[in-house]
């Protein structure tokens, strides 16, 4: 019966990241300051998505992980109660 609990927290989690990525890329842009990411073990994807789209890649490719998790635990929560 949790899982749908932990996909729902994980959709949240990836809509509220992407959205500050892209907000966060966006200002950065309009300043004219240079893009960098951090130096964690996955900022790669970011980089990949950002060069792929700009900051609609980074956000959209957040936005698409957090829509496959909620469709998850939408269907979790559709096999517990029928």
């Amino acid at each position: 019966m949790g899982s749908f609990i932990i996909e729902t927290v994980i959709a949240l989690g990836a809509f509220g990241y992407g959205a500050y990525q892209f907000f966060h890329l966006r200002s950065l842009e309009k300043a004219g300051a240079p893009i960098r990411f951090g130096s964690g073990r996955y900022d790669w994807v970011d980089r990949f998505f950002y060069d792929l789209a700009g900051s609609w890649g980074v956000g959209g490719f957040y936005t698409l992980v957090g829509l496959a998790f909620a469709f998850w635990a939408f269907r979790a929560i559709r096999a517990h109660f029928h």
